[in-house]
């Protein structure tokens, strides 16, 4: 909802109330499409979302996925010491504050896939091999999802605290969540996205699965930056879901000699799970929360 090509309504400006408002349309699609329970992905900005729904609708979730999500971390006391900016970046930095990000790319009307072409090459590289005349189809595929009226836009404007930031942190309510529930954070190593979060919830919930994956050489579009093994994970939690089992984890980054977070060996797994049944009459399904926003294009 507010997005791509969903409805447009008027969200509130109270920031809990239009968190509350996305959520409820997620409930009243699934009562529609008749969905008892189910597998639920959400990425960036769709992973604030389907962590929120996960605690607001607990009995409807069999496994949460959250792929690189945003407004995870709280936000530091010490970010204008940590983030050194010029004067002049801080000035026009609070003179765009009010406004939404891509104000100028609807500005620019029928030359806004141009410009998104020229500013963003990187976006249509990752999908080159995957959608036929890309270099056109992409650019105008991203302008069209953002160009229409800004309502899912200025409710995630609405919720932030600077761009990194939420104002009302998931980690925060981590702890609400259903005890049980099933957890895979997927990030990418080389994302803009801080996984320190992912690893706090591993920690919190230490008797509930809860699975940290960091995908080598991927960005903050790790679906799409390294699409065959993103995939491989998420079938392999649809096939362990429907078996009711659950997943093997991803090594211990304390266990490793490195220490670090980025542990994930991109060619491990994907000879044991690759080979995944595509069962259309499976009980269970897995739905993915999306907001296609242009400042969500960030790697």
């Amino acid at each position: 909802m507010g997005f791509g090509r969903s409805s447009r309504p008027a969200f509130t400006k109270d920031p809990l109330e239009a968190e509350r408002e996305f959520i409820i349309s997620i409930e009243e699609w699934r009562e529609k499409v008749g969905l008892e329970k189910f597998i639920l992905l959400g990425h960036s900005f769709g992973g604030f979302l389907a962590a929120s729904y996960a605690i607001k609708y607990p009995e409807r979730v069999d496994h949460l996925v959250l792929a690189d999500p945003w407004g995870f971390p709280e936000r530091p006391l010490d970010v204008g010491d940590r983030y050194k900016f010029p004067l002049w970046v801080k000035a026009v930095a609070a003179l765009l504050q009010p406004f939404n990000p891509l104000s100028v790319i609807r500005t620019a009307g029928p030359w806004g896939p141009s410009i998104l072409k020229k500013a963003r090459p990187d976006l249509i590289r990752k999908f080159s091999g995957m959608v036929k005349e890309s270099d056109d189809v992409i650019p105008d595929y991203l302008y069209h999802c953002n160009a229409q009226n800004p309502s899912g836009e200025s409710a995630f404007h609405t919720l932030m605290a600077g761009f990194g930031w939420a104002k009302y942190p998931m980690i925060q309510r981590m702890d609400s969540m259903r005890k049980g529930l099933p957890i895979t954070l997927i990030y990418g190593s080389r994302s803009w996205v801080d996984q320190d979060p992912g690893f706090q919830i591993k920690y919190m919930r230490r008797d509930t699965f809860v699975d940290v994956q960091v995908i080598q050489g991927a960005g903050h579009h790790v679906y799409a930056d390294r699409a065959e093994l993103f995939n491989a994970i998420i079938n392999t939690i649809g096939s362990h879901t429907d078996n009711g089992t659950l997943p093997p984890l991803a090594p211990d980054p304390d266990e490793t000699p490195s220490g670090n977070h980025n542990t994930r060996d991109i060619g491990v797994t994907l000879s044991s799970i690759i080979d995944v049944r595509n069962d259309m009459t499976r009980d269970d399904a897995t739905v993915g929360v999306e907001t296609k926003s242009f400042e969500d294009e960030i790697d």
